[in-house]
């Protein structure tokens, strides 16, 4: 098994924790539930076409999508079939920094899983194939880098707006614990 992680250089470090890729054929289970965590995840599969995602609540209920998707902003937990990712690569996005890669609102893509194809139409295809004749993990990192780097130049970046709220959400905690007067 490999998993390694790459820490882009600005300005895409910006809007993206890091980028990951995994390989390998021998998982102990064959399904994985993802929990929420408030962030976006760009999903290309590099071992073939095609990804599945199963309802969190309904288990019985999937949906099979092309292998390059974009996983929204979740507030409940979902499913992953894990056998048909064999080798695959992510883009993990720092709260609000995917909008400048796909121009929606976060609350468009709440809880669905899109197509890459249906938001960047033929670049989808193009990066994947582009990914899979990269001969090393290092160049796949690099290359995915110059992709999100060629699209963070023709968008405007976020808005003063967000980028403020984006960094008084990150100073202050967003719970506030209230103990009663029983437990001074």
């Amino acid at each position: 098994m490999i998993f390694r992680t790459f820490i882009p250089r600005p300005p895409v470090s910006h809007y993206v924790v890091f980028i990951w890729y995994y390989e390998g054929k021998e998982m102990p289970h064959t399904k994985e539930r993802i929990l929420p965590d408030g962030r976006m995840e760009l999903l290309i599969n590099l071992h073939e076409d095609r990804l599945q995602v199963y309802d969190g609540e309904h288990p019985d209920r999937f949906e099979s999508l092309p292998g390059a998707l974009l996983s929204g902003v979740h507030t409940q937990s979902f499913i992953i079939d894990t056998t048909c990712q064999e080798q695959i690569m992510g883009v993990n996005f720092k709260p609000g920094g995917a909008f400048p890669f796909f121009r929606l609102p976060a609350n468009e893509l709440q809880n669905i899983h899109v197509s890459l194809d249906e938001l960047w139409c033929r670049v989808a295809g193009e990066l994947r194939e582009r990914l899979l004749s990269a001969g090393t993990i290092e160049s796949r990192f690099h290359l995915l880098e110059t992709y999100l780097s060629a699209k963070l130049a023709r968008s405007q970046g976020l808005h003063p707006a967000v980028m403020f709220a984006l960094r008084e959400f990150q100073r202050r905690p967003l719970i506030t614990v209230v103990t009663g007067p029983e437990q001074r």
